[in-house]
């Protein structure tokens, strides 16, 4: 690429991450993330100590732990599920794979409801680091830049914990959970908290579906979400977070084109309800550990995506194994592609990085801001 068609190139309007940031404290890592996260920021990546049972003693959460396993809330939540429900557990955390989630008979759970399923601990962690991310935000004048909370679906839960365990009953504790997050005197502020709703497990299962099935399993999702989002105050923004899998660094299929991210996105977002914005949907052009392509061609599908007016698409480009060079010719290629408002990304959060790996993704993104 040429200087002139570089300097032509629109920037990014902003650098939005996807998750957390890596870290032992959540001040700290809030801290680091403060100079790159301009729209949203969330708290740190960090495992918190639990009790053992037995000894007393504070450990490092396992896969029985729940969610105070936050590196990896498949493994710690879909664990503290399977052993709610009796099931067993046949992994640990370094060696569960995809296929352990599919590897098994499905368990069905009959008339279970939310009040039987364990604490999620959304809440609990929302609110926890709320208080570090209000405080870091207020002292620094930065009262714009919105709190990040990443949720899954209770579909997720359920594939990931049986599969297909009962997802009604997951979707009707996360909705207690959402609408716990905005009472209490530690209550977030609506109007300073975007709640992201991960979608890793649903965007497989769309692009891996039937053309028939498709159309009526998005708008299976887009009831789900409705529900999910019309339980939080009016004002609290939304954003979409689609996904191919980052598991270990890797991700599930290997994408040809964007043609079923733009589907899926444009049945998502149809109607969406204006009293609950939606702020950002985040497209991973990047897919674990393959980069994102450099032709035009694969995000011709780009030119039909629908968001609202005021949604910015995020590129997910972004990756820790790229070339600064490379990240402003994947930029511009995915730019050409779109008429709309963008920012630009990873495909997921930087909490299984190493610091200095999550640093130089940011610097990638500042780059790209720059570049105008």
């Amino acid at each position: 690429m040429t200087l002139p068609q570089r300097r032509a190139v629109q920037s990014p309007e902003a650098l939005i991450m996807a998750g957390s940031w890596p870290g032992d404290d959540v001040e700290k890592a809030v801290r680091t993330m403060l100079p790159y996260s301009t729209v949203v920021l969330s708290g740190g990546e960090i495992d918190r100590p639990v009790k053992d049972d037995v000894t007393g003693a504070l450990k490092a959460p396992g896969p029985l732990d729940g969610p105070a396993h936050r590196r990896n809330w498949v493994v710690g939540v879909a664990g503290a599920v399977r052993q709610h429900l009796g099931l067993p557990i046949r992994y640990t955390d370094e060696g569960l794979k995809y296929w352990h989630f599919f590897a098994r008979w499905p368990h069905w759970g009959g008339k279970l409801t939310a009040d039987d399923v364990p604490e999620l601990g959304y809440t609990a962690f929302a609110k926890e680091d709320w208080q570090v991310v209000r405080r870091v935000l207020d002292e620094t004048g930065r009262t714009g830049t919105k709190f990040q909370v990443a949720i899954p679906t209770g579909y997720a839960i359920g594939v990931f914990s049986g599969p297909f365990v009962i997802s009604e009953a997951f979707t009707q504790k996360l909705e207690s959970e959402v609408r716990s997050m905005f009472t209490g005197p530690d209550a977030l502020d609506p109007l300073r908290t975007v709640i992201q709703l991960d979608l890793p497990t649903e965007m497989v299962t769309f692009a891996m579906a039937t053309p028939l099935f498709r159309r009526p399993f998005g708008e299976w999702v887009r009831k789900t979400l409705r529900r999910l989002v019309v339980v939080a105050p009016k004002g609290t923004s939304f954003a979409l977070h689609l996904c191919w899998g980052d598991l270990h660094g890797s991700a599930l299929p290997a994408w040809r084109s964007v043609k079923s991210m733009v589907q899926f996105t444009n049945i998502l977002v149809k109607d969406w309800p204006a009293a609950w914005p939606l702020l950002y949907v985040i497209m991973p052009f990047v897919a674990g550990k393959r980069l994102a392509p450099l032709r035009a061609w694969h995000y011709r599908w780009l030119k039909r995506l629908r968001l609202p007016a005021d949604t910015s698409l995020v590129a997910g480009i972004l990756q820790k194994s790229q070339s600064r060079e490379r990240a402003r010719e994947v930029w511009a290629t995915v730019r050409s592609q779109y008429a709309g408002r963008m920012a630009v990304g990873p495909e997921c959060g930087c909490g299984r990085c190493t610091p200095d790996e999550a640093l130089y993704v940011s610097e990638q993104g500042e780059d790209l801001r720059q570049a105008a």
